[in-house]
Parts: C-alpha cells; sequence; structure tokens
C-alpha cells in the first residue's frame, strides 16, 4: 500500500522521467538508500563523471530528495526524512518509467 503524496509523485516525475539524467538521479538515489556516500564514492560506485554526480546531487538537494551530512570534500548525503518516509512512490515511478531497481539485485 503505497502513501498518497501526488506533489511528491508529479515532482519525481519530472526529475527522473521528464528531464535528461533522470536515469542517473533514480541512480543516485538507490544508491544512497543503501548507505550514504559523498560525491567521489557516488562517481565510483556508479562510473560517473565527478561534474554530472554534483550536478545531480545540486538537484536532488534542491528538490529536498537528499540532504547533507557534513562539510566540505567529505560531505556525505543521505535520503531526507519526508522523501525516505515515502519512498514508495519513488519504487512506484521508476518501475513506470522502466528504471531498474538496483536494490532488487542486492540485500534489499
Amino acid at each position: 500500500m503505497s502513501s498518497n503524496d501526488p506533489e511528491l509523485r508529479r515532482l519525481l516525475w519530472f526529475l527522473l522521467g521528464g528531464k535528461r539524467g533522470g536515469e542517473n538521479r533514480a541512480r543516485i538515489i538507490q544508491t544512497i538508500r543503501v548507505s550514504p556516500m559523498n560525491l567521489n564514492q557516488l562517481a565510483n560506485e556508479l562510473g560517473l563523471q565527478y561534474k554530472a554526480v554534483q550536478h545531480h546531487v545540486k538537484v536532488l538537494l534542491s528538490s529536498n530528495i537528499l540532504v547533507a551530512a557534513g562539510e566540505g570534500y567529505g560531505t556525505a548525503y543521505i535520503l531526507h526524512p519526508w522523501f525516505k518516509h515515502h519512498i514508495e512512490i519513488f519504487d512506484e515511478v521508476c518501475e513506470s518509467i522502466g528504471i531498474r531497481n538496483l536494490l532488487r539485485n542486492s540485500q534489499h
């Protein structure tokens, strides 16, 4: 059973389905969902350019999907508690737009 937050659903469709880079943003969210990471760790884990990860994380921060923990180079990123509470909407949107859930093939 999913929570009903139409604003979040619209935001996720916009960020993941309606914009370039949506799949990479979804991969960043899925990765941080497993473990907080800094920009360099995310770039290495996902095989993306540092600047690309930096851009996507900035978009996710401004959309209240992620929050920063710490300061400077070692700043780790975690899911915003509000977003985490509604994570099933993220899963539904990913499934609807055909973004594979990385967690289904791992420990979760």
